[in-house]
């Protein structure tokens, strides 16, 4: 049974008339319950004053591949990244499973499954493999879970963090976890190396502004920060800001790169309000925050940021911005697909269908 499907794009390094070709969109969300992904290369047009086009004047189809389902495989809720191999790692939320594929598509082994035991997920989020050839499975709850290449579960480690945003490879042994690690006084770090022993070796990047400066909304907000690797630095935006901060690998702010995005949508204080739960969740609603960055050498990136639409259906919409260091903006684009993985440097990014942004 074949399920996932991925278009290969590359990005157009000039601007071109529209090169999208037919049938690029696969099916939608509620009939096919999975995300066709597109992949695409990483160029750009240059110039910060081009209008906004669709996103096949950017982006040039490439191919595509399928990923493989069966019986017990079924996507829902994907996560993607690729593995220091080119396989494709992919953790569904919903199915609490990760399933590994070879490079073009054929499921070679899935591991998980919904619990509280061993080898068992709960909330389990985007997994990652590290040159050691250890996957990493986090959880939304803080829980760390390490399985083997083959699918064996090693060890699990409870509540690394408070609760967990996302992970990243960092070098051969050790990754990265992102969310709010808690402390009596001053600004709690928000990205951690953890060792292959499941300790916090070291802890960066304290949120730039104060989390009680918006009435506690920045609690609820699950794209506080995501981070790129760009070789010798990081390359870091903290979700509510459209804002991107190079690091050392020390941890060190070296700059900020402050950008003019016309469809990011600011916060508002909220300072001296009494907000319920309720409010919280509604003032959700009223701003943008980025959603991922990818770094794509030569000084540019891709910034993805996103706008909550409805509470109930969790509906998303996502933009896309292609900057530069400087702080230019090349171009804009709104509606666009979700970022889903990504080489970066190496020249491709996988997005979501358009026609799927419900989450």
């Amino acid at each position: 049974m074949i399920g996932q499907q991925i278009s290969h794009y590359k990005m157009e390094r000039e601007i071109i008339m529209s090169r999208r070709r037919a049938g690029t969109t696969v099916g939608s969300f509620l009939q096919l319950l999975t995300a066709a992904l597109f992949l695409v290369g990483c160029g750009g047009p240059q110039g910060d004053s081009r209008p906004e086009l669709p996103l096949g004047a950017y982006f040039e189809m490439l191919g595509r591949i399928d990923l493989e389902e069966n019986d017990e495989v079924l996507t829902v809720f994907p996560m993607v990244s690729l593995t220091p191999g080119g396989q494709w790692l992919v953790t569904d939320l919903r199915e609490s499973q990760v399933r590994l594929y070879s490079e073009r598509g054929k499921l070679l082994q899935f591991f998980g499954g919904r619990g509280e035991g061993p080898g068992e997920l709960n909330l389990p989020l985007r997994s990652v493999q590290l040159a050691n050839g250890s996957i990493i499975v986090p959880e939304v709850t803080g829980r760390v879970h390490h399985f083997s290449v083959d699918g064996s579960h090693q060890q699990s480690w409870d509540r690394v963090l408070p609760w967990i945003v996302d992970t990243h490879p960092y070098s051969d042994s050790t990754f990265l976890l992102l969310g709010p690690a808690l402390r009596a006084k001053g600004a709690y770090p928000l990205i951690h190396e953890v060792d292959s022993a499941g300790k916090i070796v070291t802890s960066f990047f304290p949120h730039p502004i104060p989390m009680g400066t918006y009435g506690n909304v920045l609690n609820a907000v699950s794209e506080l920060v995501t981070v790129t690797d760009m070789g010798q630095k990081l390359l870091v935006g903290f979700g509510p800001l459209p804002n991107l901060y190079v690091l050392d690998r020390h941890g060190d702010v070296e700059r900020v790169v402050e950008y003019e995005l016309p469809g990011f949508r600011p916060i508002s204080a909220l300072e001296g309000r009494q907000l319920t739960n309720a409010n919280i969740m509604s003032a959700t609603l009223e701003f943008s925050r980025i959603h991922d960055v990818i770094y794509l050498g030569d000084g540019r990136a891709l910034i993805q940021y996103v706008d909550l639409l409805d509470l109930q259906t969790w509906e998303k919409r996502y933009s896309l911005a292609h900057v530069d260091l400087a702080g230019n903006v090349l171009f804009e684009l709104r509606d666009s697909p979700k970022i889903m993985a990504a080489t970066g440097e190496a020249g491709s990014v996988w997005f979501s269908d358009p026609a799927q942004l419900v989450d």
